[in-house]
């Protein structure tokens, strides 16, 4: 099985489903002998305890795609979704942090202005 063009704008796309959980999952396109060109989605949610930094291990697989298969483009949602720099194809992060702070935030103050309605009306 080798990776293949996928005829679409990029090459390496990240699916959302809704059975994929929190990270979406990744598309690429393969062919083999036996078989024409048909996508293959793989799942990125790894255990933790298999490995320590899976980002880490992301960024490795699609420097991989992009150094030996230079050809293949890959979505730069990709990249988003997987808190990869593209230039220096470090794990940053930091954004994934302030999007957890925000939602923590956002549940509590919706929590405080339910129990304030709750005391103020009820």
């Amino acid at each position: 099985m080798i990776l293949f063009f996928s005829g679409k704008e990029y090459d390496v796309l990240s699916v959302s489903t809704g059975s994929s959980g929190i990270m979406p999952l990744l598309e690429v396109f393969t062919e083999s002998e036996k078989e024409a060109a048909k996508p293959l989605r793989i799942e990125m949610n790894l255990p933790l305890h298999v490995v320590k930094d899976r980002y880490t291990l992301y960024a490795h697989l699609l420097r991989g795609i992009s150094v030996f298969r230079p050809d293949l483009k890959i979505a730069p949602q990709v990249f988003n979704n997987y808190f990869i720099d593209p230039e220096t194809w470090q794990v940053n992060k930091k954004g994934g942090k302030y999007l957890f702070l925000i939602i923590l935030l956002a549940a509590l103050l919706l929590c405080g202005l339910i129990v304030w309605l709750v005391f103020s009306f009820g």
